[in-house]
């Protein structure tokens, strides 16, 4: 996710925090926005649809450079972290 962040953000102090939570055991997230306007999206969302009903060998592929082409020039807004602890009565599977 950092590197689609807008340039000129300070990403260096969020990696750093995000660094430190997961040293510390939890399970980290980026928070980030982008603002698009029904234009790009309709074009989009076409992209999303056609990659999305390829049946066969590419359509993973695809799928993947749709997502790229909208999940760029994000605004940071800061990261977070949880402790990811198993709930009470449920085991830790075994391989």
């Amino acid at each position: 996710m950092a590197e689609r962040v807008r340039q000129g953000q300070d990403i260096a102090r969020c990696k750093m925090h995000l660094d430190t939570f997961a040293e510390s055991g939890l399970r980290t997230l980026l928070v980030a926005v982008r603002e698009i306007d029904e234009t790009e999206y309709a074009q989009w969302a076409a992209s999303f649809e056609e990659a999305n009903t390829i049946v066969g060998p590419g359509r993973e592929e695809r799928l993947e450079s749709v997502y790229e082409s909208i999940e760029r020039d994000f605004r940071l807004l800061g990261a977070t972290a949880i402790e990811d602890k198993l709930q009470e009565g449920h085991l830790l599977c075994e391989p």
